[in-house]
């Protein structure tokens, strides 16, 4: 019994000190693996901060800059660890102090800009590519305008639904921007093309449509919109005769048709006969060559939907007045 737990303890001492072993040449293996990795070259996109310094009192800078620039960058592995996890991130400053104009324009391109971001980086970096390769910075000396926010395109409701209400906040926005784009500015525009389907009062943020020299205060909108579901309204509408000449009427059988519209829940009760114009053409039966005339609605409120008649012809009688 002596024996074996003498030989259990010796199996227990040899397994710790293999597991050391092992461990050891693990973690010397593992340092000599990243070593040899980190010293490779590789290509790698980071990120160069921008930051604009030492603007003018009352200058506003019109145009939307990006936080950072995406340099694709060639280097060992750990300078480029350095760029991405290190204390000193490569950051591109711009001094504005000499933006002095009333309003101006300045740009960093090609090979200038890529020299401006080289100068932040390690010497050893070699850059590939950066993105966007094009500083254009516009700016105004407070040069402002404010105009109403108009929408360029709407929100569609889902099917059986209607939009009721349409609301932007704010409905009107101060630019920024140079003389010439100023003085021809009437209105700001935002679009609703991405607001589709929609079956419930629901807001919706919108950014402002402008050129990339101007600026905008705030930049983006709110869309209020609500949908409301539509409910089938039938009605009956007298029909009216239209371009009969003097002395001579129209009379159609029957006077009445059936209409039938698509209209929104809370203006169900709200809608009546008399907000509906049925009418039929004289000039279109007057050579008698039509058995039954043609009726049209010619007038119909702006918030119904699919409006139609169960009955588009009738028959029909011309009359002149005797002499």
């Amino acid at each position: 019994m002596r024996s074996l737990k003498s030989i259990a303890r010796q199996m227990k001492k040899m397994w710790n000190r293999q597991t050391l072993v092992f461990l050891f040449f693990l973690v010397l293996s593992s340092a000599f693996w990243l070593l040899q990795t980190y010293n490779e070259v590789y290509e790698q996109e980071i990120e160069v901060e921008l930051d604009v310094r030492g603007l003018p009192q009352n200058a506003v800078l019109t145009s939307d800059l990006p936080g950072s620039i995406k340099a694709v960058v060639k280097d060992r592995g750990v300078a480029l660890l350095g760029y991405q996890y290190g204390e000193n991130r490569p950051r591109l400053v711009i001094d504005a102090s000499g933006f002095t104009r009333s309003e101006g324009h300045y740009r960093l391109a090609g090979s200038e800009l890529m020299r401006a971001v080289k100068q932040q980086l390690s010497a050893s970096t070699d850059i590939v590519s950066l993105r966007p390769d094009t500083l254009d910075i516009y700016y105004n000396r407070g040069r402002h305008k404010t105009v109403p926010v108009r929408l360029a395109v709407q929100p569609m409701a889902a099917n059986g639904f209607m939009i009721s209400t349409v609301k932007l906040s704010p409905n009107e926005v101060t630019v920024y921007g140079p003389s010439a784009y100023l003085d021809t500015l009437h209105a700001i525009y935002v679009s609703a093309s991405e607001v589709r389907n929609v079956t419930a009062a629901g807001n919706h943020p919108l950014k402002v449509l402008k050129p990339a020299y101007a600026k905008t205060e705030p930049g983006e909108i709110n869309l209020s919109v609500t949908a409301e579901r539509l409910v089938e309204k039938r009605l009956t509408v007298p029909v009216t005769s239209v371009h009969c000449p003097v002395g001579v009427s129209l009379r159609t059988f029957p006077t009445n048709v059936e209409l039938v519209a698509l209209v929104g829940m809370s203006r169900y009760a709200k809608i009546s006969a008399d907000d509906f114009t049925v009418v039929a053409d004289y000039l279109q039966v007057a050579d008698g060559q039509l058995s039954e005339c043609p009726l049209s609605v010619s007038r119909q409120p702006a918030d119904v939907k699919h409006v139609r008649l169960t009955t588009d012809h009738a028959e029909y009688v011309i009359e002149k007045a005797n002499p």
